[in-house]
């Protein structure tokens, strides 16, 4: 059951956060039509990183759980919530639309530094997940059954998937930045090839159950029959 949470929440926060930036880049008339959408997914972006870490923790560990101290992996989700929450969700929604076509919100700056931000959390959980795939793929590869090992299958299906969806956007964020003119057809491109690794992780979900399933330790058990009830049965 944790693991289709944790999977499940991955999805859906990378799904609210693509909406939020199609409202922010597209959707132009939402600021006039419904301004009380225009960033109500923005901290959301900060969530689908540490729940696709838990998710591929949660698939080595039977007995997954979440601890108290994993609070910290929420708090850039949690502090950029409070400071919207302080800043423009409470506000009428005429001085919303003020707030959004001035760029009041999050200026130009602010949005630079929360997108690296945002790109180096990214990065930092990559970097732990490699760690945690090393040092279980040598337990996998002598103490597990090819049943098991296709887990592990998934799971670097699933971490390659992720890191070819963050060369996506980190590319497109150095690229804007450098103000390199991107055309329609690059952007177009880069859409739906972000697309189709997003529809290919959720085809490889959906058709492997199993991959749900936590692979479990093993550890020797202990017997308690002596020597002589052994030879007896």
């Amino acid at each position: 059951v944790i693991g289709y949470l944790l999977l499940g929440s991955f999805f859906l926060f990378l799904a609210v956060n693509l909406f939020v930036l199609s409202c922010y880049y597209k959707f132009s008339n939402l600021i006039q039509d419904c301004p009380h959408l225009f960033y109500i997914g923005s901290p959301f972006a900060f969530l689908y990183p540490p729940f696709f870490y838990f998710y591929v923790k949660s698939a080595f560990q039977c007995d997954f759980k979440f601890k108290p101290l994993d609070l910290i992996h929420f708090m850039p989700f949690l502090i950029f919530a409070g400071y919207l929450a302080v800043t423009h969700y409470f506000l009428p929604a005429e001085v919303k639309r003020e707030q959004i076509i001035h760029q009041l919100v999050i200026t130009p700056v602010q949005g630079t530094i929360l997108t690296s931000i945002l790109h180096i959390q990214i990065l930092n959980y990559l970097i732990s997940t490699a760690v945690m795939l090393k040092k279980y793929l040598h337990k996998v590869k002598n103490f597990y059954s090819s049943n098991e090992q296709v887990d592990i299958a998934w799971i670097k299906f699933f971490y390659i998937g992720f890191f070819i969806l963050w060369i996506f956007n980190i590319s497109r964020f150095i690229l804007v930045h450098l103000s390199y003119p991107l055309s329609l057809a690059v952007e177009t491109v880069m859409l739906l090839s972000f697309l189709i690794v997003i529809y290919l992780i959720l085809y490889k979900a959906l058709t492997q159950p199993h991959i749900f399933t936590a692979i479990a330790e093993k550890t020797p058990r202990r017997s308690f029959l002596s020597e002589t009830m052994k030879e007896l049965y």
